[in-house]
């Protein structure tokens, strides 16, 4: 089976426990069919879910996962390669128009024999990760061979802005069933923090060792200490990430009646080449102000 390697970046994923799918009326008529097409795969997913929380002994109406990424920028190279062969380069099967790759001339059936002046061949077959691990604004340079001719390509790397996703399956959370209505409090993470304070996005992970109850815009709990684990969503060019999944941070938050909790992610700019145990970043509450909590 051929292996395929899509590097235009700019998929985002989301799942619904209520399939609903609203699109406005100038919607393009294939966004239209990929949204469809969301639908059918979330539908197969929850019936598999179901029949594994059945499977367990327990209720599958009682299961509940959520998730919430903020909008960000993503690198819009916008190729579709064959990797099987890097002896030859990698080959050029498609490209997204209006990407990198389409402003830069590259076609179908040309060849990428370096990336950023490392070669492509069957001993540097990772070379691929050079161009997934680009950021818009980054430099891309590429030699190109077609049919015997080399050309030398070079571009800044345009980016794609994503939509933010959020999604949530199962029951509402139960944690505030027997509190007091007038004691709760809000956690946000939707308010834009202050870049100049280099504050970032940052994503629910965990509250109080569960998974995140809701992706709402404000998330409600009972007053009194709780523990909020984030991932961070740092933009800075300066910080570059191993491969792999990144580690949540936990903060302690004193959750206070009818108060609003804005978090977000501190970054240390002495500290960004230390991303291994996550140094380079501190989770906190980067702004508190008054909002009326009701159950």
């Amino acid at each position: 089976m051929k292996k395929l390697q899509n590097v235009s970046m700019a998929v985002a994923m989301a799942m619904f426990a209520h399939v609903a799918i609203a699109a406005p009326a100038q919607q393009d008529p294939k966004t239209q069919v990929l949204l469809e097409q969301l639908q059918g795969q979330i539908h197969g997913t929850m019936l598999a879910i179901a029949e594994l929380e059945q499977q367990e002994g327990r209720a599958s109406q009682d299961f509940k996962y959520s998730w919430t990424m903020p909008s960000k920028d993503q690198a819009n190279i916008g190729l579709v390669l064959d990797v099987n062969q890097p002896a030859q380069g990698y080959q050029v099967l498609s490209v997204t128009p209006g990407s990198t790759a389409d402003m830069l001339g590259i076609t179908s059936g040309d060849f990428i024999t370096k990336i950023n002046g490392i070669s492509v061949n069957s001993e540097n077959s990772q070379t691929i990760n050079l161009l997934q691990n680009l950021r818009g604004g980054d430099m891309l340079e590429l030699t190109i061979n077609n049919s015997g001719k080399q050309r030398q390509l070079s571009a800044k790397v345009a980016s794609l802005k994503l939509p933010s996703v959020s999604f949530t399956v199962g029951a509402a959370d139960k944690m505030l069933a027997n509190s007091d209505p007038s004691s709760c409090g809000n956690l946000t993470i939707f308010n834009k923090p202050p870049a100049g304070r280099d504050i970032h996005p940052v994503t629910v992970a965990k509250i109080d060792g569960e998974r995140s109850l809701t992706s709402l815009k404000f998330i409600k709990l009972p007053g009194g200490k709780h523990i909020i684990h984030l991932h961070e969503y740092i933009s800075d060019p300066r910080v570059r990430r191993p491969n792999g999944i990144q580690k949540s941070k936990p903060i302690e938050i004193e959750i206070k009646a009818n108060m609003k909790y804005h978090l977000g992610a501190q970054f240390n700019s002495k500290l960004r080449y230390k991303t291994k145990k996550e140094l380079f970043w501190t989770p906190v509450v980067w702004k508190i102000s008054e909002r009326k909590c009701q159950l």
